[in-house]
């Protein structure tokens, strides 16, 4: 349901992150980091992307890749939040 919502509205960038939280209930972290660097990749300027993911791996025990991509994340420079 929630993959159809996104197709209906596309820029919904709040609802592309239930999705991702949704696959990575669903099929695990993998897929749902899979599907958080397609996002941020339609939209390179949105943060929330990065703030999922990061949200993803510190809550499901991936503290030491949580450093890395803070680090690669810090490294590209600031970037705009997705307005609500």
């Amino acid at each position: 349901m929630l993959a159809d919502a996104v197709a209906r509205d596309p820029k919904n960038a709040p609802l592309k992150g239930d999705l991702i939280r949704m696959e990575a209930a669903i099929d695990g972290l993998d897929a749902a980091l899979s599907k958080a660097r397609a996002f941020a990749k339609d939209e390179p300027d949105n943060s929330l992307y990065d703030l999922i993911s990061a949200e993803l791996y510190e809550r499901l025990g991936a503290r030491r890749m949580l450093l890395v991509y803070s680090r690669r994340r810090s490294q590209r420079g600031p970037r705009t939040t997705a307005s609500r």
